[in-house]
């Protein structure tokens, strides 16, 4: 007998299976998806088992030296999800399928599944992915009458759950519309069987029931639906998975997963691959947020894409939930293939936030240089007295965005970095926010040795330095990535809000997720005109899900809410829609745009990128895979059916990072040519691709 392995390599390779003989002594206790021993060269490295097979190859094999566990650690499931993510991603299978993996698995050479007294668990339970002597609670299911909407919105979810043929729905639901409260009962639903009802019982057997993932895009950053997650469920149920986790804790939590003792699954990305069993439900909240569910590690997957297939595979039914869904989730919902559900009213009836766009321009031409309109100064002056809370939002971090020397005006760029340095005054240095390096703030210019220099732009630091001398009494804080260096640093600072003893908070993007907090009646984009000037098909829609999310943070009480954005561009298109609120409008005008220049969801994309430390080597390189690729395409089909574009090489937005100079290439597959249809010439195209290229397919930026 014979069997084929993934080994535990860093093979770019899609089909890079090994074949090797199965010791006769080995042949009746080996299964698919162990973990095994196998000599390569002269090495000895692990492998799952994908396939047993009596088919001799023409070769002489070397027999597997050891099974690991007796366990098998992957399903046949997961294998036919990495062969997808292979596939679709241009990246080795053995890469996509030990990817399932908590890292300190993937070598190890001893059972972790030896002693069934220390684990509390037969190996026939593990093998059948159950334990029926676990019993949870499920009492705690909130006693509040529903909305019609979430009503109609969960009752759809329901009958997908019981039946044969599960749906994939986009829950499109307005900030404060409840879409949290729909998740938790479709969640006990997958967990109870068919014939149950939630509520019938007070317990349920694990095996007997589903399981169920919950995707969020951070965990830190949304600490109150995993608080809810747990009120309902409780805390012995429930698996935390995210990237803070230590390795030993991953390796736990894994376990916990794979022997049925959690059944419901909360976690960023990577929680897709939880190895739960009879999983019948998944869902995937602030589906817009396409930064924190774009890999960009090999394999280099996007979650929609890998969720619809997980869910496919395992019959379970799949929900995508944002206040603002992206618009080519919504095409999907155009073409039938999704399914939507619509929750357009908040839970206590209350008027949606009221949008202020002030003309910063205006204000200059009042006399007013500050970075705050006088209409904001006032909205937050009348705020404090009436013991409320307000958001400041700015996308930029540091006390100036760069120093620029007066005499020759030379900005002060990092050494490793086409990128100018930021004043951080926490440790008055210049700070990269690409390589992190530290610098010292200079003296003299190093270009004409003058010696007068300023310091220009503002970050969020410089914001909470201003803030409070404009209002000396306030209780200020701040929250970006330098202020958050821990999960506990986030949390300190969200249990501080939440009660009250902060009154105004100063950040990035960090507060703008779903935080519900009541006493918030004030929220202000302090800049947002870059972010529009980005030369990126996205920019709009990322500018339109930040007003409308910071927005929908207020006015949760019986206040009405109100962002104050303020803009040097008071006319653009996307600030009118997010005005009224209107979605649809916003979603039509950008799927035609995108329809008239191919792309997503009306073409497909694949970004090349090539660093290296010489800058005309990487060009040379880069111009001849252009013409290589060129010549292949041209050379596969006739010119009609090419409809193929190749754009570049181009330089990213910032050329060099890290040291390197980068070029980027990227083959834009056109309106009717899906990346699936491109595979006849994909295995062309991977081998004149050479190995130090890096491949991205369905990029999420083109800079």
């Amino acid at each position: 007998m014979f069997c084929d392995l993934a080994l535990n390599t860093k093979s770019s390779k899609r089909d890079d299976l090994f074949t090797y003989s199965i010791p006769v002594e080995l042949e009746d206790t080996i299964m698919v998806g162990q973990m095994v021993i196998a000599p390569i060269g002269s090495r000895k490295i692990n492998g799952i088992v994908v396939k047993i097979h009596d088919k001799k190859p023409d070769f002489e094999t070397k027999n597997i030296e050891k099974i690991i566990d007796p366990i098998p650690l992957i399903n046949e499931k997961q294998v036919e999800l990495a062969r997808f993510i292979s596939e679709h991603y241009w990246c080795g299978f053995s890469q996509a399928l030990f990817t399932f993996l908590p890292a300190n698995l993937r070598k190890r050479k001893t059972s972790i599944f030896k002693k069934e007294k220390d684990i509390g668990y037969s190996i026939l339970d593990i093998k059948e992915n159950k334990n029926k002597n676990i019993k949870y609670p499920i009492s705690n299911i909130s006693n509040l009458v529903l909305t019609s909407q979430q009503e109609k919105a969960f009752d759809k979810i329901s009958k997908s759950l019981e039946s044969n043929t599960p749906s994939t729905f986009l829950l499109h639901g307005v900030t404060n519309s409840g879409k949290t409260e729909v998740y938790l009962r479709a969640c006990a639903k997958a967990l109870v069987t068919p014939t149950s009802k939630v509520g019938d019982s007070p317990t349920l057997e694990v095996g007997v029931g589903g399981s169920c993932i919950f995707i969020i895009p951070e965990i830190a950053l949304t600490p109150q639906s995993v608080k809810r997650f747990e009120e309902v469920f409780g805390k012995k149920r429930i698996a935390l998975v995210h990237s803070k986790l230590s390795i030993a804790q991953r390796l736990k939590t894994w376990i916990d997963i794979k022997t049925g003792k959690k059944d419901i699954v909360i976690g960023s990305r990577s929680a897709i691959f939880a190895p739960l069993p009879n999983l019948r439900l998944i869902i995937v909240d602030e589906e817009h947020d396409l930064i924190s569910f774009k890999s960009d590690q090999t394999p280099r997957y996007e979650l929609h894409v890998v969720a619809e297939k997980l869910a496919e595979i395992n019959n379970a039914t799949l929900v995508f939930g944002s206040a603002t869904p992206l618009v080519t989730s919504y095409k999907r919902v155009i073409d039938g293939e999704w399914e939507y559900l619509s929750m357009q009213e908040r839970v206590d009836k209350s008027i949606p936030p009221q949008i202020k766009v002030i003309n910063m321009e205006e204000e200059k031409k009042s006399g007013n240089s500050e970075i705050f309109s006088e209409y904001l100064i006032k909205a937050l002056d009348m705020v404090l007295k009436n013991k409320k809370q307000a958001l400041l939002f700015l996308n930029h971090r540091g006390m100036a965005s760069f120093i620029i020397c007066n005499d020759c005006k030379k900005i002060s760029m990092c050494e490793n970095c086409d990128s100018a340095l930021v004043h951080h005054y926490v440790d008055n240095k210049l700070w990269c926010h690409h390589c992190g390096r530290k610098y010292q703030i200079p003296v003299q210019c190093d270009a004409c040795g003058g010696l007068d220099f300023r310091f220009l732009g503002r970050g969020t630091e410089r914001i909470e330095f201003e803030i409070k001398r404009y209002f000396p009494n306030a209780r200020v804080s701040r929250m970006d990535r330098d202020t958050m260096n821990s999960d506990e640093a986030y949390q300190n600072i969200f249990e501080k809000y939440k009660k009250g003893e902060i009154d105004i908070l100063v950040g990035t993007q960090m507060i703008v997720h779903g935080w519900d907090i009541p006493s918030v009646d004030l929220a202000a984009v302090l800049s947002i005109d870059e972010s529009l000037l980005m030369p990126d098909y996205l920019s709009e829609e990322k500018v339109f899900q930040l007003i409308t999310q910071l927005a929908g943070r207020t006015g949760r009480s019986s206040a009405r809410g109100m962002l104050v954005l303020q803009t040097i561009n008071p006319e653009a298109w996307v600030f009118d829609v997010a005005i009224k609120n209107d979605y649809l409008s916003f979603a039509k005008r950008e799927l035609s745009i995108r329809e008239k220049f191919n792309y997503p969801p009306y073409g497909e994309l694949i970004k090349l990128s090539l660093g290296g430390v010489k800058k005309e080597v990487i060009g040379k390189k880069a111009d001849e895979l252009v013409e290589r690729i060129n010549h292949l395409i041209i050379k596969s089909f006739n010119q009609k059916e090419a409809n193929i574009e190749v754009i570049g090489p181009i330089s990213p937005l910032i050329e060099k990072k890290y040291g390197k100079y980068w070029k980027t290439i990227v083959i834009k597959l056109k309106s009717n040519t899906r990346v699936e249809n491109f595979l006849p010439l994909r295995d062309d195209l991977l081998n004149i691709v050479p190995k130090e290229w890096g491949v991205d397919v369905d990029p999420i930026s083109l800079l």
